[in-house]
């Protein structure tokens, strides 16, 4: 009997040494999850900070874009401003030239004209002379005349 309860007692160490050494064993795993857990813990909570880094800056930067946008925007305007701008005094400066053709065009009409009439001006007074002559010629012949009949 001594035996069998030996035996049992070496049966029931071996169960407890294995038990024990499964006990260990999954001491061991529980602690190495608990570990893995709490590292999963830590880097789902910097990733949730990095999110939220992020976040901030898909913020800023969209703030950033409307700000952009508005420039734009206001570029726009001002280059619109600008190229009417620049479109009137293109169509006052054609207009400006055109008068300045007919202007030029006048002038030159008109130092034609005023060449003309002093070429006119000189043949009247060509003319002018010729008769003031011819006059004073036939003047000195009547009185010639008058005094041969008055002699």
């Amino acid at each position: 009997e001594n035996d069998e309860v030996s035996r049992a007692a070496r049966s029931v160490e071996g169960r407890l040494i294995q038990v024990e050494s499964e006990l260990a064993k999954a001491l061991r795993v529980r602690k190495a999850a608990e570990d893995e857990r709490d590292l999963m813990k830590a880097r789902a909570q910097m990733a949730e900070k990095k999110v939220a880094v992020l976040q901030e800056k898909v913020n800023d930067c969209r703030g950033e874009i409307r700000l952009v946008k508005k420039r734009l925007s206001e570029v726009y305007d001002v280059e619109k401003v600008r190229s009417d701008r620049f479109n009137r005094t293109e169509t006052e400066l054609q207009e400006a030239r055109a008068t300045l053709f007919h202007a030029t065009s006048a002038a030159a009409e008109s130092e034609t004209t005023v060449a003309s009439l002093r070429n006119v001006i000189e043949e009247l007074r060509q003319e002018n002379e010729s008769l003031n002559t011819k006059m004073s010629e036939d003047r000195d012949g009547f009185a010639k005349d008058r005094s041969k009949h008055n002699e």
